[in-house]
């Protein structure tokens, strides 16, 4: 391959080998095949060799953009490399190591900044409450010249990352205004969790204002109860966050509870197509209530249940919801089984125009409060009433939205709700059905 080299730079009249001649020598002698299949692997080795992973540099007189420097120097001191464009994987403990925990936060910052340093694959992501039984995160990171280019591009927000990802931060609060979505109090919390996700606790206060302000005005039941399942979460996940430097949490949450209970006299103004997601929110707040969780951030449930017993009446209110509210009301013991059945019955019972209204209370029951299908007595009874009195027409039409409402039973539930029914429910002789 040598000697190929050096003969391909003599014809061609070079001084000695170019680059390009040795890649022909290298094509010609060590490669038998396919280049793009056998020479991948002599290739690929030979562009690693002759490309290498360091980084230029400028000249001292050249100087650098404040914010390029700042971030030089704060990788530098995380132990991140800047002198090469090698590929690293992190594993970074969020909740043992303070380098690890800051070096996280430099990361979040930039990326903030719209800065590609690293990639997140893994790790909890305390924004949206998923994965956050995970206690790494996963980065994948190389600087290139495009970091400092986009470096470049963010020194209009500030001379420091921290003062950067703070301005731009701010921005995004200002924006939320320009943008129509200042009533919108789940998105400014979510706001508050990037600011403590990237150390920005400081700033804080001036978010939590905003909040507050958001909550009083908010309209929304779904809306409010995000922004306190978010503002819980927050809280919950204070130490990796250090969310405790954030006094104005604890305030928040209270008043975002009280905003929630307090639009729960609004369910009756609940348009249909809007039942499901008041219905979700509904859930969260009896889950962030019950038992220990409520105790530790300080909700009283008896102000939920209450104001829903109230609420829940209005003639208003979809039939989906209803049956959603009598769920949890039976599971506070706040409505009796034979209260629940004559609810149940009635709503079954009742003359329906479209398909999905008559089995609409059944749906958000079982939402609700899954484990009646198999423990409460006479619904088996009830469903196989309601397949009865159908024509075939009818039957044909709204035995789909009879499935829904089982629709998100697991399998083993499944199970015990048709041992259930095959104990309970008759047989239809005259159409040779079952529930």
């Amino acid at each position: 391959a040598l000697e190929q080299a050096c003969r391909m730079a003599q014809l061609r009249n070079h001084p000695g080998p170019t680059r390009e001649d040795l890649m022909d020598g290298i094509r010609s002698c060590l490669v038998k095949g396919s280049m793009d299949a056998e020479g991948q692997a002599v290739l690929g080795l030979a562009l690693r060799v002759m490309g290498g992973t360091g980084l230029g540099e400028v000249c001292p007189g050249a100087g650098l953009v404040p914010l390029v420097q700042d971030a030089r120097s704060t990788a530098e001191d995380l132990k991140l490399s800047t002198t090469d464009s090698r590929i690293r994987e992190l594993e970074l403990d969020l909740y043992r190591k303070i380098r690890h925990r800051k070096l996280s936060r430099f990361l979040h910052s930039l990326a903030f900044l719209g800065v590609a340093l690293g990639e997140l694959r893994s790790g909890p992501d305390f924004v949206s409450g998923q994965d956050l039984d995970r206690l790494f995160e996963h980065w994948t990171c190389v600087w290139t010249p495009m970091v400092e280019g986009a470096l470049v591009e963010a020194g209009i927000h500030g001379a420091t990352v921290e003062e950067a990802t703070a301005n731009r931060w701010l921005l995004c609060i200002a924006g939320l205004e320009a943008k129509g979505r200042g009533r919108d109090a789940s998105e400014a919390v979510a706001l508050l969790v990037h600011a403590c996700r990237m150390g920005l606790h400081r700033h804080a206060a001036r978010c939590a204002a905003a909040i507050s302000e958001r909550l009083a005005e908010d309209p929304s039941v779904v809306s409010v109860t995000s922004a306190l399942r978010q503002l819980v979460l927050l809280w919950e996940s204070r130490e990796p966050l250090e969310a405790h430097a954030v006094r104005e949490i604890p305030v928040l949450i209270a008043g975002a509870y009280q905003r929630a209970c307090q639009l729960l006299g609004t369910l009756g103004d609940t348009p249909e197509d809007g039942a499901g997601d008041v219905l979700g929110a509904l859930m969260e707040l009896r889950d962030l209530t019950s038992g220990g969780m409520g105790q530790r951030i300080g909700l009283d449930p008896e102000l939920f249940l209450g104001l829903l017993e109230s609420a829940w009446t209005n003639p208003g209110c979809p039939a989906l919801l209803l049956g959603g509210i009598a769920g949890i009301l039976h599971g506070a013991e706040r409505i009796a089984d034979a209260g629940l059945m004559r609810m149940l019955s009635g709503a079954l019972g009742a003359v329906a125009v479209n398909p999905g209204d008559q089995t609409a209370f059944l749906t958000g029951l079982l939402r609700t409060a899954r484990e009646l299908a198999w423990q409460l007595p006479g619904l088996a009874e009830a469903v196989d009433r309601l397949l009865a009195g159908w024509t075939e027409d009818e039957f044909l039409e709204r035995l789909p939205h009879l499935r829904l409402a089982f629709a998100e039973l697991t399998p083993r539930e499944t199970d015990r709700m048709r041992a259930s029914f095959d104990q309970s429910a008759p047989r239809c002789q005259d159409r040779g059905r079952r529930p």
